[in-house]
C-alpha cells in the first residue's frame, strides 16, 4: 500500500470515529434532556394528582356540608311541627274539655206546653173552611151578577183572594179549586152563586191586593225580626240532584219575612230573585216605616250602613257587626253619625266580653222566632213555587203570609220552662 493511500485510510478512519463520538455525545445529551423531562412529566402528574386530591377533598367537604345542613333544616322543620302539632292538639283537647265542661255545668232547659187542649183545638180549626168562607164574603158573593158585563170585573177581589187560598192550602190546581168551591157552595146551600172559572183565577191572580196586619204593644210600638228563605220556582229534587247531580238548571226565588216577635205575625213580606241583598230589601221595606217601630233585629247580612240610616238612632238596632268591624271616627272635623252609635257600641261590648255574651245581652235570639215563621211557612206549603209568572207568584206568597196569620189566630202553643 502506498503512503498516500494509507492517508487517505487514516482519514476515513478518523472521520468515522470522530462521527461516532458526536453521534454518542448527542445520544448521551438526548438520553439527558429525555430524563429530565420525564422527571418533570412526574413531577407535574405527581402535583396535578395532588391538586385534584385536593380539589376533590373540598368538594366532597362542601357536599357533606350541605347534606348535613339539609339534614339539620329537615330535621328542625320536622321538630317545630311535631312542635306546633303537639300544641294545637293540646289546644283542641282545651278547648274540648272546656266545652264538656260547660256542657256538664250548663242545665239543658226543658220546656213543656201547658195549653195542649187550646193548642189542639186551634190546630183543628186551621183545616175548617169557615176562617176562609166568612159571612161577609158570602154576602158579598151574593151580589155578584151571574151574567157579566163587558168591561166590567163580575167578581171582587175577596172572592179570588178565597179561591187562591183554598189552591194553596189544599194545593189543588186552579180547576180542581174551581171544581171544589162550587160543590162546597152547593152542599152550604149557595149553589145558585156563580163561580169564577180557573182562567179568571189565573188572570186575576196578579192584580190582587193583599195587606198585613200590625199589632202594636200599649205604646204603640212593634219590635220586629227580618230574614229570608229560598223557595224553588222549578228544577229537581234535591234527592236526585245529590245522587246523580243535576241535569237541569234550578231556580230559586228569595222570601223576605218580617215578624212580629211578640205575635209571630208576618206584618211584611217581599219576594225577589236570589240576587237580592237581604239589606237592600231591608231598606225597601222599612223607608217611611220606621216611626211604629221600637226596635229591629236581624242577622249581619243586615249591618249596612243604609239600613242603620233609615232605621234610625230611635230604634233599637239589634244587628251583630261582622268579625273584623272597627269603631266609626269620631272627631270634631267628622262627627259621628247618630245612626252608628249603636253599632259603635256593639263592637265595643263584644270586643270586651265577646260576641255570644253580647248576643244574650242583646237580645238577639228573639230572631229565631223568624226562623221558627219560615219552617211553619214551609211544612205548611211547601219549599215550592205554584204560580210562574212572577206577578203571581208575588201575590201566592203572600196570601199564603196571610193564610199563617189566620192560623196564628187560631192560637199557638205555650211553654213555660219545667221546674
Amino acid at each position: 500500500m502506498t503512503l498516500k493511500k494509507e492517508k487517505q485510510v487514516i482519514a476515513k478512519t478518523s472521520s468515522v470515529a470522530s462521527v461516532v463520538t458526536s453521534v454518542t455525545a448527542a445520544e448521551v445529551r438526548a438520553s439527558s434532556q429525555a430524563e429530565k423531562k420525564l422527571q418533570q412529566a412526574e413531577a407535574k402528574v405527581a402535583k396535578m394528582l395532588a391538586q385534584a386530591k385536593e380539589r376533590g377533598k373540598k368538594i366532597a367537604e362542601k357536599i357533606v356540608a350541605r347534606a348535613n345542613n339539609k339534614a339539620g333544616k329537615i330535621a328542625e322543620a320536622a321538630e317545630k311541627r311535631k312542635v306546633a302539632q303537639a300544641e294545637k292538639a293540646k289546644k283542641k283537647a282545651e278547648k274540648a274539655k272546656t266545652a264538656a265542661e260547660k256542657m256538664v255545668a250548663k242545665e239543658k232547659k226543658q220546656y213543656k206546653v201547658r195549653n195542649w187542649a187550646e193548642y189542639t183545638e186551634s190546630l183543628r180549626k186551621r183545616g175548617e173552611i169557615g176562617i176562609y168562607l166568612s159571612p161577609e164574603l158570602i154576602a158579598a158573593w151574593q151580589q155578584v151578577e151571574k151574567k157579566k158585563v163587558v168591561g166590567q170585573r163580575q167578581y171582587p177581589d175577596s172572592i179570588i183572594e178565597m179561591c187562591l187560598m183554598v189552591h194553596s192550602i189544599y194545593r189543588l190546581a186552579l180547576r180542581q179549586v174551581e171544581g171544589f168551591v162550587r160543590d162546597l157552595l152547593k152542599k152550604m146551600g149557595y149553589g145558585n152563586l156563580p163561580v169564577p172559572s180557573y182562567s179568571t183565577i189565573c188572570r186575576r191572580q196578579a192584580g190582587v191586593f193583599v195587606g198585613q196586619s200590625l199589632d202594636y204593644d200599649e205604646n204603640g210600638q212593634i219590635h220586629i225580626a227580618l230574614d229570608s228563605t229560598g223557595l224553588k220556582v222549578y228544577g229537581e229534587g234535591e234527592w236526585k240532584v245529590r245522587q246523580h247531580g243535576y241535569s237541569k238548571h234550578r231556580t230559586w226565588m228569595k222570601l223576605h219575612i218580617a215578624i212580629d216577635v211578640k205575635t209571630q205575625k208576618i206584618v211584611a213580606a217581599k219576594l225577589t230573585t236570589n240576587s237580592e241583598h237581604d239589606g237592600t230589601v231591608a231598606i225597601d221595606l222599612l223607608t217611611g216605616k220606621t216611626e211604629k217601630l221600637s226596635a229591629f233585629s236581624g242577622d249581619g247580612a243586615y249591618d249596612s250602613f243604609g239600613l242603620r240610616e233609615v232605621l234610625g238612632e230611635n230604634v233599637t238596632q239589634i244587628i251583630p257587626p261582622p268579625e273584623n268591624a272597627v269603631l266609626q271616627p269620631d272627631t270634631e272635623k267628622n262627627p259621628l253619625p247618630p245612626h252608628l252609635k249603636q253599632r259603635n257600641d256593639a263592637v265595643t261590648a263584644i270586643a270586651e266580653k265577646g260576641r255570644a255574651e253580647w248576643k244574650k245581652d242583646a237580645g238577639y235570639h228573639v230572631r229565631s222566632l223568624n226562623e221558627v215563621v219560615m219552617f211553619r211557612y214551609k211544612s205548611t206549603f211547601g219549599g215550592t213555587l205554584q204560580a210562574r209568572k212572577f206577578e203571581n207568584q208575588v201575590t201566592e206568597v203572600l196570601l199564603k203570609c196571610k193564610v199563617l196569620n189566620l192560623f196564628v189566630e187560631t192560637g199557638l202553643p205555650v211553654s213555660e220552662l219545667a221546674a
